[in-house]
């Protein structure tokens, strides 16, 4: 017998959106072909133009609208903090997304009737679901990818507040790393009953990136960035690094991405005179960020965590180790964690421009092989990735009846 289930996210693309992460695509996909006993439907808000329900693979798309004129309805094209941060306006959107929101799974909810409510997001899609359990016996389930739980956790008292009552509402919670789990636990006091309800399931990369391993021959100084345009991504420190390394070092850095951050970005890029060295690409899909990848010899996830922001992930550190290439990251990401620095990646301290520095001229003074050797042992971690598997872990968690 079918059970009914509603996935309930902001983050979600479709055939001709940009800019809007995938990964949620691939987790309804994989749940879709995998487990037909689920009957998915996905709410999520329209894009910036007119868009009715759809059939996507085998589930139901419902878009909803939360702005007027459609054109500005533009959250999607950088993320809920960012747009806030390039447009205090764009607050007012984010509010009027909620409540669009709600209203539109209070419909749904009485349409399908279903047997599970899952939200991508603690915020808003948990909170809004949190209320919404209420007019439904459905089970509700959450997940958490970091930044939302962490920005409201520093809203003392109000935010902890509103992501305790989330988890107290909710059936059953994950979070995709051991430091997304630990900011939820902070925010309901290690409530030992609440935490209880989560575990921490990663998210998984494509299978795509399996299908073929890239090994390197001999590693260069192609270096690679792939992410948002956005402050906490930590892109200015990078670009300042380079700056700093052997003037006589010939290397290459290609930027992947848009966002809010890009103008300042490139300025920062030709006020160094590094404009011959680092170039800007834009957003790509994932065939063509594949094809990146492969030129590379490196990949950098530099982000920073603030009050207010922070990586969960990301899945680029794990895609680039599928390919065998050679991961340097901060250590506040979350899976950093399954990096051991100068074995299966390269690790520098957060902020830190003199340790990325010297990370970098880590990676320069080693030898080939023991380059092959770090990119072998990053394979290894990237396998625990693997859709399949991870999909069968959340199904289990989540939906399997015992």
């Amino acid at each position: 017998m079918k059970k009914k289930l509603i996935i309930n996210t902001s983050t979600f693309s479709n055939a001709s959106s940009e800019n809007t992460p995938g990964f949620i695509n691939s987790l309804v996909d994989s749940l879709g072909a995998n487990y037909p006993d689920l009957e998915i439907t996905v709410l999520r808000p329209m894009m910036n133009f007119k868009e009715i329900s759809y059939k996507m693979h085998n589930y139901n798309v419902k878009p909803y609208r939360y702005f007027w004129p459609l054109h500005f309805q533009t959250l999607h094209k950088y993320g809920l903090k960012p747009s806030i941060d390039k447009n205090k306006l764009n607050l007012l959107k984010v509010i009027l997304l909620f409540i669009s929101q709600f209203f539109a799974l209070l419909k749904l909810i009485r349409k399908e009737k279903p047997d599970y409510i899952y939200a991508q997001w603690f915020m808003p899609q948990g909170l809004a679901t949190a209320l919404a359990s209420n007019f439904t016996s459905a089970q509700f389930y959450c997940s958490s990818y970091g930044a939302d739980v962490l920005i409201f956790k520093n809203l003392k008292p109000f935010g902890k507040r509103l992501i305790k009552y989330i988890v107290k509402k909710c059936n059953k919670f994950t979070a995709i790393s051991e430091l997304s789990y630990s900011i939820i636990k902070d925010c309901v006091n290690s409530n030992e009953k609440f935490m209880k309800k989560g575990i921490v399931i990663p998210l998984p990369i494509d299978d795509f990136f399996f299908e073929t391993q890239h090994s390197k021959k001999k590693f260069n100084n192609n270096f690679l960035y792939i992410g948002r345009l956005v402050d906490y991504k930590g892109i200015d420190l990078l670009i300042e690094s380079f700056n700093l390394i052997d003037e006589e070092i010939d290397f290459t850095l290609d930027i992947l991405g848009d966002g809010v951050d890009r103008e300042l970005l490139t300025n920062k890029v030709k006020n160094n005179n590094l404009d011959h060295k680092i170039n800007f690409h834009g957003w790509k899909n994932n065939s063509e960020k594949l094809e990146f990848i492969k030129k590379s010899d490196v990949v950098f996830v530099p982000s920073i965590q603030t009050k207010v922001t922070m990586e969960g992930g990301p899945l680029t550190l794990i895609e680039a180790l599928s390919q065998k290439r050679i991961v340097v990251c901060s250590d506040s990401i979350g899976y950093g964690s399954y990096i051991q620095d100068g074995v299966s990646g390269i690790k520098f301290k957060s902020g830190d421009i003199n340790d990325l520095v010297s990370s970098i001229n880590f990676y320069f003074k080693l030898s080939n092989i023991e380059k092959q050797k770090i990119a072998s042992s990053g394979y290894e971690v990237s396998l625990k990735f693997q859709q399949k598997d991870i999909t069968d872990k959340l199904y289990s968690f989540l939906f399997k009846i015992s």
